[in-house]
Parts: C-alpha cells; structure tokens; sequence
C-alpha cells in the first residue's frame, strides 16, 4: 500500500495511479526501445560486435517490467541509467560510392565517414608496400645485419644471397636496395598518415552534414590520386 502524506494528512494512491505511473515509466522504456530497432537491422552499417551490444543493451530494457520490478523507483532508476549508457556505434567501413547519410544523425554521419577514413587510410598504407610488408620489414632487418656484420662472422643472409644470384648483384648492392625499399615505404606513409589526420580533424569539427558530404569529395580524390 502506497501512501503519501500532504500536510498532516495521509492518502494512499489508487491503482489506477499507479497504473499511470507504471505507464510513463514503460512508455520511456518502449520509446528507448523503438529508437534502437534500426540496430539490429541488416543493413543498419554497424559492426557485429556493435550490434551485439545494442543486443544485450535492449535485452535488459526488455527485462524490466511490473512482474519483475515491484519497486517503480528503482525501475525508472535503471532504465534512466540504460538510456545515458548507449552502446557506442561501431560502422563497417562501406563503399563510399553507394554511401548515404540520408536517415543517419550527424554524429552518426561522422562516423561512418571515420570508419570509411580508416578504412581508406589502411589500404593506402598496404599499397604503400608494394610487396608482402613482412618481407620488406625482413629485407631490411638482413640489410642491417650484413652492412653490421662483423669480418669472419659465420651468419646466413639467404634473402641477399638469393636477390643477389637473380639479378647478377653484389651483396652491398642488394643490401642498400633493401634498406631503400625501407625508407621509401616509411616516407609514403608518413605522407598518408599526414593526409589521414587531416581528414579526422575535418572530420572531428564539422557541424553539419554539408561538410562532411563536401569531405567525402575530398576523400574519394585522394583515393583517385593515390592509387
């Protein structure tokens, strides 16, 4: 029995008071729970281990009801928390060709964009290779080692041995071509890099979705240009 107390007096709420009380802390819950079933969508964009998130977060709205929560307090209490604790959106990056921010939030807009960035930035430092990455870092690594050796020493340098018989050169002309490779991945990277974090900071500060249409231009320029 719920009882209040006005001045001196004492009242206890009818049930169809709390019956109204239940349903406003309900109709918050529902409205939190219509807003995210674009979450669990196909094509909502975000990353299975986001959606898996957002699948348990609606999970425990879904559990709070009047047969489990006799206290309406403490259920208003969690669902208020549920509500300043979203999942944080995590996209796939997506081909920015059939990209869309129609429907989406700004926020979500700029991180889609992000995702897409990142994405972009990562194939760019790949190409940046040429080769397999792991064996341009091993090239390297046996350059050092052979211009390092010391005189009489017994090691193997079977990566220079073997370029040096393909191509008719000697061991130190393949070993400065080795470390040349080197400098000229790091120095393509540290140019996309400088590029990558251009495009975050636009990305970062821009206010509406304007800006970040005309930054996705950029951004598919600069992939046209650096391919």
């Amino acid at each position: 029995m719920t009882i209040k107390k006005i001045g001196g007096l004492k009242y206890t709420k009818t049930q169809a008071q709390k019956d109204n009380e239940w349903g406003e802390v309900f109709s918050h819950r529902n409205k939190l729970l219509s807003n995210s079933d674009w979450t669990q969508m196909e094509d909502s964009g975000l990353s299975d281990s986001c959606k898996l998130q957002w699948r348990n977060w609606r999970k425990t709205l879904r559990s709070i009801n009047r047969r489990n929560f006799g206290n309406l307090l403490e259920a208003e209490r969690i669902i208020t928390k549920l509500s300043s604790r979203q999942p944080v959106n995590e996209y796939v990056a997506e081909d920015i060709e059939s990209y869309s921010y129609e429907g989406f939030s700004l926020e979500d807009h700029r991180l889609r964009l992000i995702a897409f960035l990142n994405k972009t930035f990562n194939d760019s430092a790949n190409r940046s290779f040429e080769d397999n990455p792991h064996l341009v870092n091993e090239q390297f690594e046996e350059a050092v080692d052979y211009l390092n050796r010391v005189e009489g020493s017994a090691m193997n340098f079977p990566l220079i041995d073997v370029t040096s018989q393909i191509y008719n050169q000697s061991y130190d002309t393949v070993a400065e071509e080795f470390i040349q490779r080197k400098v000229e991945v790091i120095k393509r990277l540290a140019v996309a890099k400088k590029k990558y974090y251009y495009f975050l900071k636009l990305a970062i500060g821009a206010t509406d979705d304007l800006q970040l249409v005309r930054l996705q231009e950029e951004i598919k320029q600069w992939i046209s240009t650096s391919t």
